[in-house]
Parts: C-alpha cells; sequence; structure tokens
C-alpha cells in the first residue's frame, strides 16, 4: 500500500519535471553519470537500505548540488534516525520559510504547515518532516540541472522517498 502512495505523491506532486535532453557540456554529463550509476545501485539493493545508500551517493554528487545538502548526506548517512531527521532538516532551511522549520524533525510531514506541503496525502503521515524537507529540497536542486535525465532524476526521489517511508512506518508502528 506504502508503494502506491508514493506513487500517486510523486505523480501529484510533479517530481522532478526537468528535461530529458542529452547532455551538452562535461558538467551536465558527471551528473547524468553520478545520477544513472546511483539509480542503478539503489536499486540493486533491499528498499529498507536505500535511504543510507541515498545519502552516501549524495555526499559523492556532482559540483551542482549545493555543498550543505552534499555535507548533510555525509554527516547522516550513519546518523540514527533522530539525528539523521534533525541534520536533514537543518540542511533544508534554506529552501523553504521559516514556518516549515518550526515543526520537530521526527514529526511525520503532515504536521508541516500546508505551504511547506507540495500536496496533501497519506504518504506525509509516514515519513518525517526532516526527510520530506530533504528530499524536496534535491528534488528542487534537480531541477535546475540543465539537460539532466528526468527519467533517473524521479528514479531516485522516488526510491528515497519510498524507503524512508517504510523505515519510518517501521520504526513508529505503523
Amino acid at each position: 500500500m506504502i508503494l502506491l502512495r508514493m506513487l500517486v505523491f510523486l505523480i501529484l506532486s510533479g517530481g522532478v519535471l526537468a528535461g530529458a535532453c542529452a547532455a551538452n557540456n562535461e558538467d551536465d554529463e558527471n551528473c547524468n553519470d553520478w545520477l544513472a550509476k546511483s539509480v542503478k545501485l539503489m536499486e540493486s539493493k533491499p528498499m529498507k537500505e536505500r535511504v543510507k545508500i541515498f545519502l552516501v551517493q549524495v555526499s559523492h554528487a556532482c559540483d551542482k548540488i549545493p555543498q550543505k545538502l552534499v555535507r548533510a548526506a555525509r554527516s547522516s548517512a550513519d546518523a540514527d534516525p533522530d539525528q539523521r531527521y534533525r541534520i536533514l532538516k537543518k540542511a533544508s532551511a534554506s529552501f523553504f520559510q521559516k514556518s516549515c522549520l518550526d515543526n520537530p524533525s521526527p514529526e511525520p510531514a503532515k504536521y508541516l504547515p500546508p505551504s511547506c506541503r507540495e500536496v496533501h496525502t497519506a504518504i506525509l503521515s509516514n515519513i518525517s518532516s526532516g526527510e520530506y524537507l530533504y528530499g524536496r529540497a534535491m528534488e528542487k536542486e534537480l531541477e535546475k540541472i540543465s539537460n539532466i535525465d528526468s527519467f533517473y532524476s524521479r528514479r531516485i526521489m522516488l526510491n528515497y522517498f519510498l524507503s524512508a517511508a517504510i523505515l519510518y512506518e517501521e520504526r513508529h508502528g505503523l
């Protein structure tokens, strides 16, 4: 059921809508290579391991991903869940209005103010606000990269959100 909710969430929210064009320069090629390798690695592992793999991969991302997101990924990859939620939410601060950051990080994203959520769905009950905001910040950054392969950018984010939701549900007995 969670898979269906995640799929609906990403479709309704628009996900990453960057063009699926061939890369025109070396930076774009590096980002597309990083993205394709990251997705293939994530999808070769069990769903519960994909959040950590995502964070490890982001910690080695192409140069177009902001360093604050890269550093947060590096710091949170081996952190306990509560610490990870806080690190990721703090890294997302500059991407959202202050009211989005007032909610405690481990709280479900459904408690974020409506202006902080792309769409109100059941999935917001199954992911921490810190992980949700970090994921949305990453989506926004991927959207900014010209010539990024939208097929892989959507897949990496789908894997991240789905894995985070499964782990959150398991941890909180949902």
